[in-house]
């Protein structure tokens, strides 16, 4: 079965669906409020499937306390198999475990891996090998 790529925008912000369960998200920028609320609104959708890997290109990026907060508070653990991050400095690679922290403080366990890689290729083969080492075993 061909896999169709579907692509969404917001201002400078792309989330591109790349495979069956995988996100490709560039964020440029500083990412609003309202830039964080489209970018749950597909998330949301999008694990309407079944849980997704996000990959997220952030270089040049910012997400400011308040998209934070909101993210945390209503992005659900069981909507991702990882997060992996592409490019980030040390203060994103903060943000995002302090995410994943947050949202355990806030009752939604973070229960994926959150990764940071420098190059899409590395996070290309992160998500193959992570893919391949949670694939159902066949018995028998």
């Amino acid at each position: 079965m061909e896999h169709q790529i579907r692509e969404w925008t917001c201002g400078a912000h792309r989330i591109r669906m790349t495979a069956p369960d995988v996100l490709h998200t560039k964020y440029t920028g500083v990412v609003g409020l309202q830039d964080a609320k489209w970018a749950l609104r597909v998330y949301e959708e999008m694990a309407a499937k079944g849980p997704f890997y996000l990959v997220a290109e952030v270089p040049g990026s910012e997400l400011p306390a308040e998209s934070r907060k909101y993210l945390a508070n209503n992005v659900r653990a069981e909507w991702m198999r990882s997060v992996v991050y592409v490019g980030s400095d040390l203060s994103q690679r903060v943000v995002g475990k302090a995410m994943s922290v947050a949202m355990l403080l806030t009752g939604h366990a973070a229960s994926f891996d959150t990764v940071f890689v420098d190059t899409m290729a590395q996070a290309e083969a992160w998500v193959d090998a992570h893919r391949l080492d949670h694939a159902p075993r066949r018995v028998g």
